[in-house]
């Protein structure tokens, strides 16, 4: 798939009849897929963006997120307001054409999607047009479908992406879900999915088709309750939409305000951040570390302050122990020593033995000195069983040992922090509340507190809805328990079993397509990864789990890194060569176009995206990008590969984007460029 053109006519900033030629140029007979737009902020390149996902997609561009009459309302919001003009525009449109290629036939399809307001009534007009004629095999009904069997959405957004995105998958942990239902859409497994839905739907149908009368009314309670159910969590899940949309807008002018408050105070702001963290964090810490040295009061530390009481305690149990030990063993010696002159007496020993006499001596010896050691000294105060004696002196070492070391370093942690919190505290008090800063402030601190509330709000709502998934599931098992207790016919039955094995066959298809599918995209990511990122960067490549779909990061180890570890940078090169080694794998030959890509990136990650990225994630990418982003030196690395570019400057006075031909600088390479292009 190629893009040719794009039209946009009272389309957001656009007014009048604006065109751009998308088509990349050959030179020398070598490709050149860039096309380059440049602007700053609020000259209209990401409307650009929106402008292509709009006219393929309308409404579902906003997944669901929007009603009808919200939608309505955001493409009258769309049309171009000219402030010196008498008669305001009263619609919009946009037209995209591009080349699509099919069982080697080539054909140029345009897609106009416009729409028209007058008074509260609105409409949406979409025309698909074929080689220059109306698509008249298809019916108009079933052109969205169309579009979207040329385009997937689901695969869509690995090739029209903007810094949002980007920054979606390097920063919200949130992003997992997204990204594993790119994948799925991605291998096909999404079909899979649905082919499993459709013959459990046929099984359930065949079953209940030869059930009794009485058998259907218990399952059609079972079925209404489950429709109940299933709307309740469409419900939930329109809900979680609309407050996701909230979330979103309300963190992007958080964002925004903050900028404001950080250009307006500048370093005062930024250190007021920083040190409130620090005394939070600090605050959190000690009260841990109380925690901790409570648990310890509570333990052995008030013996450990007698230390010499408890090691006179500890010699005198170990004393009595011993003393105790040698009484058992003259009680043995003299039974065993009786029972052995006995049989010495009587002759049952052998001959070799010291007669009675002398065996009487030794024995008598050896209790005489076992006597000695038992009684030497010792008073038995305590008279403890062994395991008694034992416990008592594991807490005595306890006590003199561990805890003593284990409070010195509490103490040193404490004295630390309690230093670290002090700190910050008094610098807090230096400087003014943050409501006394400016409007600015409150404006932060307002929209930090709806923030909050919105992601509490959405939290609340997720959980409610994974509630509502569990009573689906267990409803579904009720049902599928129910069914398969019904009696079939002979008939019924062997299509039910047929329509079994097949989803025991789909199954076990999923899971071979998994495993072979998932280690592509894991080797894509790491050579996508290889080529951008930087030698002393910490990620080597990813692993995939096979059930969860969950991303790992791994080091050149193998071992895993949590993202939380990587830098802004990182993060970011991470999230692109995901949106690239997905789009690979793809095996789609759709455009790249990408709206800012590289905001938060350093110089060598920029230079590695120019010169490494940028020429060959496509056949055509269209980039769209600030003075600051592609400057002049590495627009100069990146001429060799632009086909075209434009230059989108936005006019105050008439509150319109201007398009045209060119871009900040005309370098030598650019008019080169130009000139063998024409």
């Amino acid at each position: 798939m190629i893009l040719t053109e794009l039209v946009l006519e009272n389309y957001g900033l656009y007014r009048g009849r604006t065109v751009f030629d998308l088509r990349p140029r050959l030179k020398y007979g070598k490709s050149r897929p860039i096309i380059l737009f440049g602007g700053m902020n609020g000259a209209g390149k990401t409307t650009v963006l929106q402008a292509i996902n709009l006219c393929l997609y309308g409404s579902m561009t906003f997944n669901g997120r929007l009603s009808q009459q919200q939608y309505y309302q955001y493409l009258m919001s769309r049309v171009h307001r000219a402030p010196s003009a008498l008669i305001q525009p009263d619609g919009a449109l946009i037209e995209l054409e591009f080349e699509q290629s099919h069982v080697g036939e080539n054909n140029v399809y345009r897609i106009r999607r416009s729409w028209l307001a007058s008074g509260r009534a609105s409409g949406e007009n979409l025309e698909i047009f074929c080689n220059g004629k109306p698509l008249d095999n298809i019916s108009a009904d079933h052109w969205q479908e169309f579009i979207k069997e040329l385009v997937p959405p689901g695969i869509s957004r690995l090739f029209f992406f903007d810094g949002e995105r980007i920054q979606e998958l390097a920063e919200d942990s949130t992003a997992e879900e997204g990204l594993r239902t790119s994948i799925l859409g991605l291998l096909g497994l999404d079909i899979v999915d649905t082919l499993r839905a459709d013959l459990q739907f046929y099984l359930s149908r065949k079953r209940r088709e030869s059930a009794d009368a009485g058998s259907r009314n218990q399952l059609q309670s079972l079925l209404d309750e489950r429709q109940k159910i299933d709307a309740c969590l469409s419900e939930q899940k329109r809900n979680i939409a609309e407050l996701q949309g909230k979330f979103e807008n309300a963190v992007a002018q958080q964002q925004k305000a903050e900028e404001v408050l950080r250009t307006q105070g500048g370093q005062l702001a930024e250190q007021w951040g920083g040190l409130t963290e620090t005394a939070t964090r600090s605050s959190a810490k000690i009260e841990d570390l109380e925690i901790q040295a409570r648990d310890l009061c509570n333990g052995v530390l008030p013996f450990a302050l007698a230390p010499k009481l408890l090691a006179s305690l500890r010699a005198q149990l170990v004393s009595e122990g011993e003393s105790k030990r040698y009484g058992l063993a003259i009680e043995l010696l003299d039974h065993e020593a009786e029972a052995v002159l006995k049989e010495i007496q009587t002759g049952k020993k052998r001959k070799e033995l010291p007669s009675p006499e002398d065996s009487k001596a030794v024995f008598g010896l050896l209790r005489e000195r076992l006597e000695l050691r038992s009684r030497k000294g010792v008073d038995i105060r305590h008279d403890l069983s062994p395991a008694d004696e034992r416990k008592l002196i594991s807490w005595i070492d306890e006590a003199l040992e561990t805890v003593p070391q284990k409070a010195a370093e509490l103490g040193r942690q404490l004295e630390k922090v309690h230093r670290e919190h002090t700190g910050a505290s008094k610098k807090l008090q230096a400087i003014p509340l943050k409501d006394q800063l400016d409007p600015s402030t409150k404006r932060v601190v307002e929209l930090s507190q709806l923030v909050g509330e919105l992601q509490n709000q959405l939290q609340n709502a997720t959980e409610e809805k994974e509630k509502t998934e569990r009573e689906l599931l267990d409803i579904d098992r009720q049902i599928r328990r129910f069914e398969e207790k019904l009696n079939t016919s002979d008939d019924t039955a062997l299509r039910v079993s047929r329509a079994e094995r097949s989803l025991v066959a789909l199954e076990k298809f999923r899971l071979e397509l998994l495993e072979s599918k998932l280690g592509d995209l894991e080797q894509a990511f790491n050579q996508a990864y290889g080529k951008l990122a930087r030698k002393e960067d910490i990620i080597r490549g990813i692993r995939i789990e096979r059930t969860s779909l969950s991303v790992m990061l791994l080091d050149r180890h193998g071992r895993e890194v949590p993202k939380s570890q990587l830098s802004a940078g990182e993060k970011q090169i991470y999230a692109i060569a995901m949106l690239w080694a997905l789009a690979d794998s793809s095996g789609r030959p759709l455009p790249v176009v990408v709206d800012t890509p590289l905001g938060r990136l350093d110089g060598a990650h920029r230079r590695h995206l120019i010169e490494r990225y940028f020429p060959f994630a496509s056949h055509q990418v269209i980039v769209l990008s600030t003075d600051t982003e592609v400057d002049e030196r590495l627009f100069t690395a990146l001429s060799p590969h632009v086909s075209h570019a434009f230059h989108l400057t936005f006019d105050n006075s008439d509150e319109r984007t201007v398009a045209t031909e060119g871009y900040f600088w005309k370098t030598k390479e650019y008019q080169e460029a130009l000139n063998a292009a024409q």
